[in-house]
């Protein structure tokens, strides 16, 4: 069945239940009442039919692009944080971490998967995820737990799926938004965003563009350097969407995506001041001179981010199955520059590219089995370079210096398939399983490493194999049309990570033993979840409890370099973890015009093992994961005149995180996020006063331990921002 999202109304469509996954809604019409609910159609499980929420079994939600836009959402990252056990950090100034559940992490690839409608976002080496502008999205998409059947290496933890509009036949459409504000301590703040649907040929072809440009004023100043409000960002993102069907079974969807921004690092005091200062070298003897330093220059704090998703997708429907094909091509550069480091400034450059193809077949029809099956392959590659820069007294500019240069490639096959058997009218069963297979290399380029190696009788060049199956189990009850049971035991992975070449180097000399490339970790969830609707009252109602194991954890390790008392620190599968943990979402739309929904996570993931190396003890949480997580969101409309009023709130709780090293950990503050929109809307046009961080937080929300070893400021939210948005709409 390919779906036709139809046309839109304004912003009058159903606020869709949050325990729904990859919901598709159909619109509202403009008399509709709010409080209906709509049929939903679950696109996540890679089916060829869609099924309704209660019938799948698995711990997703999702939140609408016409929530994204209501809320004021302008971060993916903000988001997906609303979810039950899903929280995200700033760690610096390329992306941030994800973690779901107690699964989080400090290097390698990220354990969490991320894709951009059918196109995996994966960059090998990367354990953050770029935080996107959400503006025209159909949806946002959490599955929760591991994922290692459907998507593979890289889903230990979850997936997070963004879900654009596709173009829609026949219809002529747009919508623009313009918004100004102004941040307590800082300046003035302004977006404009467009996008626009145009028919190309009746039944055929249609195009869809999308358009966006938010400039942040900064709210930190440099008291060392006098800079007021140093810290402004801004951020762009284009998007073009093609869709192509050529007859009632065929669909081409043809998109390309760029993205691109310019931050500054948010590090600061509870003033909202950063003062960091950097010691001269001493010419003669290359070390530090702790007698002479300077303040750091803020352009030492800027990085640029830029990317270009480039995907094709075919869909083929026949009487019996469907044939997808999605094929992508991202490409990527990076440049961060931190002024942490106290004895110099570093940095670090990325080029990133990654190639991907899935070939995925599903059953339709009746019946009582049905089946899905695809192949995958990926390349992706990544260069990454650091430099130090060493400033020297009276010197006009500072010394550059390559301490390491290398290119990493990842080369990846799979095979999965899930097979689902409905044993009964309320009992089915699903088995999934899949097999991978990667190879992993890591090639030094930075000629004083390929020195150091060749000398140590290292390699140059170094590699390795892994291949990984994983499975899944999952059993389900339907006793009424209204409740859902399930047991769900699932596998995900991650794969293996190269130790850099100048690690390699220090460690031989030290006469310390470390692992050319780190092995691939594993985590195994046992989950039993319960979805309710009681659609008289209007109470959804979900719970999941939940037990993992994470073994093998790659785990950031050092020692010290006796020669000069700095760290040799490199990647190891130097840990493990275990916890228990219960999801909860409640939804209420009882009354015409109303919707409210809470949610939290209670997890208590801990470390088994004592790694002293890593400062790591066992009973310590893991890294960068909170206890606790509360979101509580609220919808409100009601008639006035010829319009509507509309009020919408949201808060969000992050408990305490930690992050270790050797002798020393870090941790955050618990932290609330209260944000508020109130405005009249019709048909055609919204006018809002909006109001992120109303409460002013300004506690310390994360922070590395290496930074903050070395006296770096955490990172805080931006301050109080108020201001008025305006939108348009046709169709």
């Amino acid at each position: 069945m390919i779906i036709d999202s139809g046309k839109q109304f304004g912003t009058r469509w159903i606020l869709c239940s949050a325990i729904a996954i990859a919901v598709e809604c159909e619109p509202l019409m403009a008399n509709d009442s709010h409080s209906t609910i709509e049929e939903v159609v679950v696109t996540a499980l890679k089916k060829a039919e869609g099924t309704s929420v209660l019938d799948t079994p698995l711990s997703v939600s999702a939140i609408t692009g016409t929530e994204l836009e209501d809320y004021g959402f302008t971060s993916v990252m903000d988001a997906i944080s609303i979810n039950p056990g899903v929280s995200t950090a700033k760690i610096g100034s390329q992306g941030e971490s994800i973690q779901i559940r107690g699964v989080s992490g400090s290097l390698g690839d990220s354990p969490i998967g991320y894709y951009l409608d059918e196109l995996p976002y994966t960059r090998v080496g990367q354990n953050v995820s770029p935080d996107l502008n959400p503006y025209d999205l159909n949806r946002v998409e959490v599955l929760r737990g591991p994922q290692g059947t459907l998507y593979g290496s890289g889903s230990a933890g979850g997936v997070v799926k963004i879900v654009t509009q596709d173009a829609v036949l026949n219809t002529l459409s747009g919508k623009a938004t313009a918004g100004i504000s102004n941040t307590e301590r800082g300046d003035g703040n302004w977006k404009a965003q467009a996008a626009i649907n145009i028919p190309l040929v009746d039944d055929v072809l249609a195009l869809r563009l999308v358009g966006s440009y938010i400039d942040d004023s900064g709210y930190i100043d440099r008291p060392l350097e006098d800079i007021k409000n140093y810290n402004d960002s801004n951020d762009s993102a284009y998007r073009a969407k093609l869709l192509y069907v050529p007859d009632e079974e065929l669909e081409i969807k043809l998109s390309v995506w760029q993205t691109k921004n310019e931050v500054y690092t948010p590090f600061s005091d509870s003033n909202f001041d950063a003062a960091p200062i950097i010691y001269n070298t001493d010419p003669a003897t290359g070390s530090p001179d702790f007698t002479s330093f300077r303040p750091a220059d803020h352009e030492l704090s800027l990085a640029t981010n830029e990317t270009d998703l480039y995907g094709l997708v075919v869909n083929y429907e026949a009487d019996y199955f469907q044939l997808l094909s999605s094929t992508s091509y991202m490409e990527g550069v990076s440049t961060q520059k931190y002024d942490v480091a106290v004895v110099a400034g570093q940095v670090l450059d990325f080029d990133m590219k990654t190639f991907g193809q899935e070939f995925r077949f599903s059953s339709s029809g009746s019946g009582p089995f049905s089946w899905t099956g695809g192949l995958i392959y990926l390349d992706m590659e990544m260069t990454r370079g650091q430099n130090f820069l060493l400033f020297i007294e009276d010197a006009p500019d500072p010394l550059g210096l390559e301490v390491d240069r290398a290119t990493q490639t990842s080369e990846q096959w799979a095979g999965y398939g899930e097979l689902q058997y409905q044993m009964s009218d309320t009992w089915s069963l699903s088995l999934g399983a899949r097999y991978a297979a990667d190879e992993r290399q890591i090639v030094d380029k930075n000629p004083s490493v390929m020195l150091g190696l060749d000398s140590l009788g290292l390699d140059i060049s170094r590699s390795e194999n892994f291949n990984k199956t994983t499975g899944r189990f999952n059993l389900a009850w339907t006793p009424t049309e209204n409740s859902l049971y399930f047991l769900n035991i699932a596998q995900g992975f991650r794969a293996g990570a190269p130790n850099s070449g100048r690690s390699l180097i220090k460690a031989t000399q030290l006469d310390t033993n470390i692992p050319t490339i780190a092995e691939p970790d594993e985590v195994v969830s046992y989950e039993i979840g319960a979805k309710l609707s009681l659609l008289e009252s209007g109470l959804s109602f979900e719970a999941v409890l939940y037990h993992l194991t994470w073994d093998d954890i790659q785990t950031f390790v050092s020692t010290v370099d006796s020669s000069n008392g700095g760290l040799v620190s490199w990647n190891d599968n130097a840990s493990s973890s275990e916890g228990s943990g219960i999801d909860l979402a409640l939804h209420y739309r009882g009354i015409d015009g109303l919707l409210l929904s809470i949610s939290g996570n209670y997890s208590n993931s801990e470390y088994q093992d004592n790694v002293p190396s890593a400062g790591i003890a066992a009973g310590d949480t893991v890294f960068l994961a909170p206890d606790k997580t509360l979101s509580a969101s609220g919808t409100y409309r009601w008639p006035l005149g010829s319009y509507e009023g509309v009020a919408f709130f949201s808060a969000t709780y992050t408990d305490e995180r930690s992050d270790y090293a050797p002798g020393f950990a870090y941790t955050s503050d618990a932290v609330t996020m209260l944000n508020a929109r109130v405005g009249v809307e019709n048909d055609n046009w919204s006018a809002y006063l909006t109001g992120e961080n109303i409460g002013n937080e300004d506690g310390e929300v994360s922070s590395l331990a290496a930074f903050a070893l070395v006296g770096a400021n955490p990172v805080r939210y931006r301050p109080r921002t108020i201001g008025v948005e305006l939108t348009y709409r046709f169709d």
